[in-house]
């Protein structure tokens, strides 16, 4: 039977800067930024596109929402989800009937995680975008503008998300701003 030493490896990983320090390794995040580079999947292998982005502007979000468990669609405003002033928190369940509410909180139990104060992404920190079973994702090209969130997965020093939401931002807006 073999035995187990408490000694350390030999082996010795270096010490990376973590990325997103502080955080765990999987967290809900909205993202902004500039595409950097994007892959095609070849002929014959299975369909996912990548694309890189260059972060500008990041913060987590928190990871429920009654809206999304039973079922109604979240739109999420253009503009207003980096302005300092939508930071404020705000009551979400406002706009539940409360037969509906009832339903949610009692097969919900509703945990808000206390993130750092710091964004989980600095300026220039890039994270990669991956769509599985898509071969093309209509307007992810290198150099669009996006806006994009969901669950970030920070393995091997590398923050992945997978099927993220995005939105297009114009070029227009970011000149005129």
């Amino acid at each position: 039977m073999p035995s187990f030493s408490h000694h350390p490896s030999a082996l010795v990983v270096p010490e990376e800067p973590l990325i997103a320090p502080g955080y765990p390794e999987r967290f809900r995040v909205r993202l902004a930024g500039r595409v950097e580079q994007v892959w095609l999947p070849t002929a014959h292998s299975k369909p996912m596109y990548r694309a890189e982005l260059l972060v500008a502007k990041s913060k987590p979000l928190q990871w429920t929402n009654p809206r999304a468990i039973i079922g109604m669609p979240i739109v999420e405003p253009p503009g207003e989800d980096f302005d300092e002033e939508a930071e404020a928190p705000t009551d979400a369940g406002k706009h539940l009937n409360t037969a509906s509410l009832a339903t949610v909180t009692s097969q919900l139990e509703t945990v808000d995680v206390a993130f750092p104060s710091y964004p989980p992404f600095n300026y220039g920190d890039r994270v990669i975008l991956k769509w599985q079973g898509q071969q093309m994702v209509p307007g992810v090209l290198a150099g669009a503008l996006l806006r994009c969130s969901g669950v970030v997965s920070i393995r091997a020093n590398q923050p992945i998300i997978y099927n993220p939401r995005y939105e297009i931002v114009p070029q227009f807006f970011v000149e005129k701003g």
